[in-house]
């Protein structure tokens, strides 16, 4: 009768160690599960030309295909102007985001800028958006 006793300990011991085990392995996995998904879209990091400007400043796209750019705010208001594409974003404060979708429809290279008054040195927040073929 000791022996059975001692024996259900040791596989109560040997059972919680495998599901101990198990539980790390499958920690991982459940954490790209349950992790929400990046956005699906391009994403410009607003800040003063002082501190980098529009990050990233160089956007390529396809002619044709649906864009989404999701703007951060990160220090001051700004908006994001594309006049060429009809695109304009209005004010996004800091620590908000906008989203801006459009589908291009000519190729070329288009110009844009920030549309609010963001520091001394505002005239120099510009970027780029590459339509191609």
């Amino acid at each position: 009768m000791r022996q059975g006793k001692h024996s259900i300990f040791w596989e109560i011991i040997a059972l919680g160690t495998l599901i101990l085990g198990l539980s790390f392995l499958g920690v991982p996995m459940l954490d790209a599960v349950l992790k929400p998904s990046p956005p699906h879209g391009i994403v410009i990091r607003l800040n003063i030309v002082e501190s980098s400007g529009f990050d990233p400043s160089v956007i390529t796209v396809k002619r044709g295909e649906p864009v989404k750019i999701i703007l951060h705010g990160m220090d001051v208001s700004h908006s994001l102007v594309v006049p060429d594409l009809g695109i304009d974003s209005g004010p996004v404060e800091p620590g908000k985001e906008k989203v801006v979708e459009f589908t291009p429809d000519k190729a070329g290279t288009f110009v844009f800028y920030c549309g609010t008054l963001c520091s001394v040195k505002h005239h120099f927040m510009r970027g780029t958006i590459v339509v191609e073929e």
